[in-house]
Parts: structure tokens; sequence; C-alpha cells
């Protein structure tokens, strides 16, 4: 075997190995059935098949709104057996506004903008930028080639 035709270096091979069998040996993973189930509950919540039977305030809320239950919440801090956002890597720690628009904790009001130049705006307005065919349309733009992720595990969306 040629040294260009290996995938990984082997002392990074054998790094993951070690590492892996460390996690193992010590429970630290989190068995498959559980991950499937985490992602079903998910999928079953904020899939596109669901959002894309919400509209209006009821969308905005969904995906959005600063309460415990809505798609952004789960992604950054939901932590309980119904969901461990760690499991999947979590995306807390960063800009609200990455999402397009947030909930002010303080009073409710919902935020549009950059860091610097945050702009309230009202519930109506909040509305439109929810519903932008975005989270709702999610579909493949060019099919699954194999040996990527979505292929190997049938799964190509959230």
């Amino acid at each position: 075997m040629n040294l260009s035709d290996q995938i990984l270096d082997t002392r990074i091979e054998e790094a993951i190995q070690n590492t892996y069998q460390a996690m193992e040996d010590n429970d630290e993973l989190i068995p498959l059935d559980k991950i499937n189930q985490s992602l079903s509950s998910f999928q079953e919540r904020f899939g596109p098949g669901q959002l894309a039977k919400l509209e209006g305030e009821t969308l905005l809320t969904a995906m959005h709104a600063n309460g415990k239950d809505s798609m952004v919440r789960w992604l950054e801090f939901k932590d309980d057996d119904e969901f461990r956002t760690y499991a999947f890597g979590g995306i807390g720690g960063g800009f609200a506004l990455s999402y397009g628009l947030y909930e002010r904790a303080a009073d409710g009001s919902w935020i549009i903008g950059s860091s610097n130049n945050q702009t309230v705006i009202s519930t109506a307005q909040a509305i439109e930028v929810a519903s932008k065919p975005t989270w709702a349309s999610l579909t493949p733009r060019k099919p699954l080639r194999e040996g990527t992720a979505g292929y190997l595990t049938g799964r190509y969306s959230l």
C-alpha cells in the first residue's frame, strides 16, 4: 500500500481508537439506540415535515421562542433523557442572532440584526422572518453519494 493511499495517519488512527476504548471502558459512550431515540424525538418535533405544518406565530415560537421547548433551545441547551444536545456536538455558546432572530428573555421582544446593530421588531415582522423558506423546506440539493454520512444512515436532513 502506498502511503498516499492511507486515509488516516496511523498515529491519528491509534489515538482515535485509544480514545474510543477509554470512553467505552468508562461508560461514556451513548448507546446507538439512545442516539436514535433522541434523533427521532427531535425529528418528530422539528423535522421538515413537522415545521412545514406550522405557520404564523406557531411556527415562530416553535423555532425561536425563548422557552425551553423551542427548536433553538433544544439545539443549544436541552440535556435530558429525551434529547442530549452534547451527544450531537451542541451549538450552545454562540450568538443568538445566528438563527436570524431571537426572543429577548428580559422583555419578550423579537430581535434581528447583528451583535453590534440589534433591532427590535414586531411579532408580525418576526413571523415574516421565521416563515421564510429555510428550516421548513429543507431538501437535499443533490443526490447523496456513497461514502457520505447521509448515504450510510439514510438520513439527509434534520
